[in-house]
């Protein structure tokens, strides 16, 4: 009640002589401004919002100076009369909120009371479902697994050991130095020792080498993709061949899948003939000339090339640029893909960003690793109609205008639509705008 009073009280003495001056002042900062703004046209955005700026001080100031409103006083003192309403409610309770106090505590009892009375019947027999349903789980797992279920468990725990000991045999080859990788065509990289049982993709292209290799001739021997006991036949012939151990098994340390035909290029730094390696150690570089694509090899050379940041507008995926070999010779291509991550460029010293491009035909291969320039076609416009960047003034509605100079001196914002920015200047584009006009361009 006393916070009512208090507001009450302050309504009625009404403003404060400091709050009087504050606001004088506020209406004369305002007039300043929009003063400033004279000299602009009366549309001119900075002029309008000064003229708002310089009514709302006004209004503030008329506000203080006629004290408080009949309806504010109303509202203060309906608020006392509540807040001395709710103290008498609470000093000199009615009959009526006795009666309501006494309910709650009548509920509160016979809450109380149920829970020290126990549970109820129907209570209890969700309980015991709950036990029995319980109790079954626990049985069948006492119970173990079915003879199927033991079954499968092992014939998966064989499958492994298998895997295991392959994987330990060709690590035994590996590190005698007995082994060699093997490249064949495929897509599918090879990711598992393919054996008797497995399917796949993986197992259909290794299948498809060995007919290319002549090793077609075992009985039964088909490329459908399922590694049979005749798949098997033909890669224990070709490990023969090969004066490997003819296992008939195929780990990921035997053969390397590529997309089509490759050249090897220069060994890695530091790499010397007898020199042990460990796994995983790059010995050179694989780059790939064709693929198929439709069933037709086809080019995959590709020109990695850095774009000053500043140029990053000028690149998209998808646009065609022209690549000058070392020859002076052009092959067209297809930029494919744009690094998000701009990168330090050593040689310019300024941030720079990737992109990939894809050749529409194949380089001869005494080019692949060498430089190469890469030329982008700027975007042209003819006829384009620009103003300086600065002229542009940026709208509360959104978008752009620029302020035109008419022939008696005054000003107009005409909205336009922006195009391209190129070296502080931008392409506008509004049927209101001709060549020759002056438009105003902040110093």
């Amino acid at each position: 009640m006393a916070a009512a009073e208090s507001d009450l009280a302050d309504l009625r003495a009404g403003a404060s002589p400091a709050e009087i001056q504050s606001a004088r002042a506020a209406v004369v900062t305002a007039q300043d401004e929009y003063d400033s703004y004279y000299r602009f046209g009366p549309t001119h955005a900075l002029r309008v919002a000064a003229r708002a700026e310089l009514a709302l001080a006004r209004e503030a100031l008329d506000e203080l100076l006629g004290g408080a409103s009949e309806a504010e006083l109303d509202a203060a003192e309906a608020a006392v009369q509540a807040a001395i309403e709710a103290l008498d409610a609470v000093e000199n309770p009615t009959e009526a909120a006795r009666m309501a106090a006494r309910a709650e505590l009548a509920n509160a009892k016979e809450a109380l009371d149920d829970l020290l009375d126990g549970p109820t019947a129907a209570q209890i027999e969700l309980a015991e479902a709950a036990i029995l349903a319980a109790d079954d789980a626990l049985a069948d797992l006492l119970a173990g697994h079915s003879p199927e279920e033991i079954e499968a468990l092992e014939a998966s725990a064989e499958s492994a050991e298998a895997a295991v000991a392959s994987a330990e045999a060709d690590l035994a080859e590996l590190g005698a130095g007995h082994n060699s990788l093997v490249v064949m065509y495929g897509s599918t990289p090879a990711y598992r020792t393919m054996k008797v049982g497995l399917s796949g993709d993986d197992i259909r292209q290794l299948e498809e080498n060995l007919a290319d290799l002549g090793y077609r001739d075992a009985e039964g021997f088909s490329i459908d993709g399922v590694f049979d006991d005749a798949t098997a036949a033909a890669v224990g012939d070709w490990q023969r061949a090969n004066s490997q151990d003819p296992d008939g098994m195929v780990s990921v340390a035997d053969v390397l899948f590529v997309a089509g035909p490759v050249r090897v290029g220069s060994w890695s730094q530091g790499i010397e003939v007898g020199q042990q390696l460990a796994a995983g150690t790059a010995l050179a570089s694989l780059t790939v000339i064709q693929a198929p694509v439709d069933g037709q090899l086809s080019t995959t050379q590709r020109v990695t090339a850095r774009v000053p940041l500043s140029d990053r507008d000028l690149v998209s995926e998808g646009i065609t640029v022209n690549v000058e070999l070392p020859d002076n010779t052009d092959i067209g291509g297809t930029l494919t893909a744009i690094n998000p991550s701009p990168v330090l460029d050593e040689q310019t010293g300024e941030n720079a960003v990737e992109v990939t491009i894809l050749l529409a035909e194949p380089a001869s291969e005494v080019w692949i690793g060498a430089t190469v320039d890469v030329e982008i076609t700027e975007t042209l416009i003819e006829d384009a109609l620009v103003v300086p960047a600065t002229a542009l003034l940026a709208l509360v509605e959104g978008g752009y205008a620029v302020e035109v100079v008419a022939e008696d001196g005054s000003l107009r914002l005409v909205g336009v639509e922006t195009g391209l920015f190129v070296d502080g200047d931008v392409e506008v584009r509004s049927p209101e705008l001709s060549a020759g006009m002056s438009v105003v361009v902040p110093r």
